[in-house]
């Protein structure tokens, strides 16, 4: 390759970087621009080809991609904000143990709260079938056919427990998603 085609090789490669990392502000992709160029310069200095030095590299896209995931995690973290958390793990769940279980441990909390809450709110529109029912061969939460057959054990408490739930689940979101992030951000 000449020397003008090695230069084109190496900008059509950052460019790709460049699109890749657009989800990012101006100042971070230039400093990770930047830096990409220095590193395959220094490879190239130090007498490897073009070629080989981005043949050796990862695909554009995918480089960038790792760059996008500590963004979206650290960003998420200072904003403290659930729905950012929640999402964050989502990003970076595709390949990643710890993110994939902290999601499926958030999504068994929320069905749990969720379940309450809806049981509750059905409490208010049939208070003497709908409840946490205790029998000689039942125990559920939810609604009876029969309410003879089985003792009704919450009552109204069913409403302060499941405000009580849906606020537990909220506080775990925040908490379980944070470590997992700060986890996930001290692995790359």
């Amino acid at each position: 390759m000449t020397e003008k085609e090695n230069n084109h090789a190496v900008s059509i490669y950052l460019r790709r970087c460049r699109w890749a990392l657009s989800a990012l502000p101006a100042h971070d992709i230039d400093e990770i621009i930047e830096e990409t160029r220095s590193h395959i310069l220094d490879r190239i200095d130090a007498g490897a080809s073009v070629t080989d030095v981005l043949s050796k590299m990862e695909r554009a896209e995918d480089y960038a991609s790792q760059f996008i995931k500590e963004h979206t995690a650290a960003s998420a973290i200072s904003s403290r904000r659930a729905d950012a958390l929640v999402s964050a793990l989502v990003t970076n769940a595709t390949g990643n143990v710890l993110a994939t279980a902290t999601l499926v441990g958030l999504f068994v909390v929320w069905a749990f709260a969720l379940l309450f809450v809806a049981v509750a709110v059905m409490k208010l529109f049939n208070p003497a079938t709908v409840g946490l029912w205790s029998g000689s061969d039942v125990f559920f939460l939810g609604v009876i056919d029969d309410p003879a057959t089985a003792n009704e054990l919450l009552g109204v408490w069913i409403f302060p427990i499941s405000f009580g739930l849906f606020a537990a689940a909220w506080l775990v979101t925040r908490r379980a998603a944070m470590w997992a992030l700060h986890r996930l951000i001290g692995a790359v």
